[in-house]
């Protein structure tokens, strides 16, 4: 397995300030294998776990590699609904952070509405240890579950990420504007960050600047990359940062 990079661009300053860890799987005979195709499976069975921990301490480890080059981002790492059910998951994840000897804060873990609903107590105290252990919590895909604001205001949640789906609407639907638009001003009435996924035009990343986010990612700056041409390509692109209107 491989861990590729989506930089996410901050629409305030235009500048990479974190990054997305994406699993891929580069098979022999059937060439990029996506991980929607892998990951799917893995979560039916107990093998989510260890590739889990694995694709957080490999982010880690490329983390500090890039600090050495005087590249200091944030790295954030989808976590899986079974993970959330793993009372041990925050000793685990507490041990890792100090053995690669990695701010807690420059990790941030993802989490879906949908990951809370097999055992939602369970899930809330276990999310609260992360908290407390200093790293961060972002809400994914928001907009699509079932239950965000109360998750939103019982979770120790840093920041969300509208669902892409939104943002590739935004321009042909005003009803998507609208979600767009309330949902920074819920976020940072919350004071949350709001990140918008799926950004592919440069009118897509005019219109969430000016509607308040904070981050975008997506196509229209960068597919996820290895982690050496990310880089790469991150140490180039803050060299001549983007301003957005």
């Amino acid at each position: 397995l491989e861990v590729h990079y989506q930089p996410q661009v901050s629409l305030r300053s235009g500048l990479v300030e974190g990054v997305e860890a994406l699993m891929r799987w580069p098979h022999a005979s059937l060439g990029q294998i996506g991980p929607m195709e892998f990951i799917t499976i893995a979560e039916s069975t107990d093998m989510i776990r260890p590739l889990t921990e694995w694709s957080i301490a490999r982010a880690l480890r490329d983390l500090l590699a890039w600090r050495d080059r005087g590249l200091d981002l944030r790295v954030a790492v989808n976590l899986s609904a079974r993970l959330l059910q793993d009372t041990a998951f925050p000793v685990r994840l507490k041990a890792l952070l100090d053995e690669k000897r990695v701010a807690p804060a420059s990790l941030e873990l993802e989490i879906t509405e949908s990951a809370m609903m097999l055992d939602p107590a369970r899930a809330l105290r276990i999310i609260q240890e992360i908290g407390r252990l200093g790293v961060r919590i972002a809400i994914d895909n928001f907009g699509t579950g079932y239950s965000s604001l109360g998750y939103l205001r019982d979770l120790p949640v840093h920041a969300l990420k509208l669902d892409k789906s939104f943002v590739k609407g935004m321009q042909g639907s005003t009803d998507d504007r609208i979600i767009v638009e309330s949902t920074a001003q819920m976020a940072h009435a919350l004071r949350l960050e709001v990140v918008a996924e799926g950004v592919e035009t440069a009118w897509d990343a005019n219109f969430l600047a000016t509607a308040g986010y904070d981050a975008g990612q997506g196509y229209y700056y960068s597919p996820a990359l290895p982690a050496a041409r990310c880089r790469d390509w991150v140490l180039q692109f803050n060299s001549r940062p983007v301003r957005h209107m």
